[in-house]
């Protein structure tokens, strides 16, 4: 049967398994920067964290085309960002005193 996995539940590489993989390789790479650290809390492995287990997965599930309905959101939000030369739909209504408060 396709686009079923081996025990019979969902494919094995859904979306959501791909970014699972990818975040905890991700904070993975965030131990490792935070065991080698001098400073605790220090700003280096959260940045890696981030990166890791947010932005990387998101990124490359958005390029293969692959992504979960929520990186669909974050997509359309960046498209309709950009295209409105970085002012966000709306933002004139706030600046302009909408709504009435």
């Amino acid at each position: 049967m396709r686009g079923v996995g081996a025990r019979g539940g969902p494919p094995d590489h859904t979306s959501q398994k791909v970014w699972g993989l990818v975040g905890a390789a991700g904070y993975a790479c965030a131990a490792l920067v935070a065991a080698r650290s001098s400073t605790p809390w220090a700003r280096a492995p959260a940045m890696v964290a981030v990166a890791g287990a947010a932005a990387v997965p998101l990124l490359y599930l958005s390029v293969i085309g692959r992504a979960q309905m929520e990186v669909g959101v974050v997509e359309r939000a960046a498209d309709l960002l950009f295209s409105h030369s970085g002012v966000m739909p709306g933002a004139r209504a706030w600046s302009s005193g909408w709504p009435p408060c």
